[in-house]
């Protein structure tokens, strides 16, 4: 029987580029609910991570923290359907992988609600990605989304975590899985490299010019379930 390869995705920072409005999403909800802001700086580099670590600075009461995840969450779900930018190279990339019928999917910090319409209405819509949020699991660099997309696959799946932060590869090492890093946020790729990366480019871009190299990851690695 031939092996099976799984492309296991971050989503924020990796395929979605979401940093804009995130941003905008997040101190337009602080304003709403008259709370102190955070610095545009200080939101733009924690991308990726769960809203409540990006909110830790503001030391709000857990009452306070709870109201604005949920409002959060509320008016960025009303602003998806305008359209989710992916990033360079993101869609000619992933079309590779699906043409050597590689399977696809995303495990995000972000809830799977949100992370299903956020694809929903980017340019990826068209590729059957399997898709899993954080919702009450404990995130990255935690191994437990990663090793539950993988879980929903075939025994034996050789998986590839493809990832723009430290955590993610952290979390595909832990995970028992390779990972490449995608440094067009936040760390270098000097900093994915160090946290376990096993490639590390400027963008997807990058990575499609050195296609077959990546590929050779999903050969050389094996997770059995």
């Amino acid at each position: 029987m031939a092996d099976k390869y799984l492309a296991v995705f971050d989503l924020d920072g990796t395929l979605l580029n979401t940093s804009h409005s995130i941003c905008e999403t997040l101190t337009a909800t602080l304003k709403e609910l008259k709370l102190p802001l955070l610095d545009e700086r200080k939101i733009l580099t924690s991308i990726g991570l769960p809203l409540k670590e990006m909110l830790s600075p503001l030391q709000f009461s857990d009452l306070t923290e709870q109201k604005v995840i949920e409002r959060f969450r509320e008016l960025l779900l009303s602003s998806i359907p305008k359209g989710v930018d992916t990033f360079p190279g993101v869609n000619q990339f992933v079309k590779e992988l699906d043409q050597k019928s590689v399977i696809l999917g995303v495990a995000t910090s972000k809830p799977t609600l949100l992370a299903k319409e956020s694809m929903k209405f980017s340019s990826l819509n068209n590729f059957n990605f399997s898709i899993l949020g954080s919702d009450g699991l404990v995130p990255k660099p935690n191994p437990e989304v990663i090793l539950r997309v993988i879980a929903q696959h075939p025994p034996g799946v050789k998986a590839v975590m493809f990832g723009d932060r430290v955590e993610d590869m952290q979390a595909a090492t832990a995970a028992g899985i390779q990972s490449v890093g995608i440094a067009q946020s936040t760390h270098s790729k000097d900093q994915l490299l160090i946290a376990g990366a096993s490639l590390a480019y400027s963008n997807f871009e990058e990575a499609y010019d050195e296609f077959e190299t990546v590929f050779e990851l999903f050969t050389s690695t094996r997770h059995d379930l």
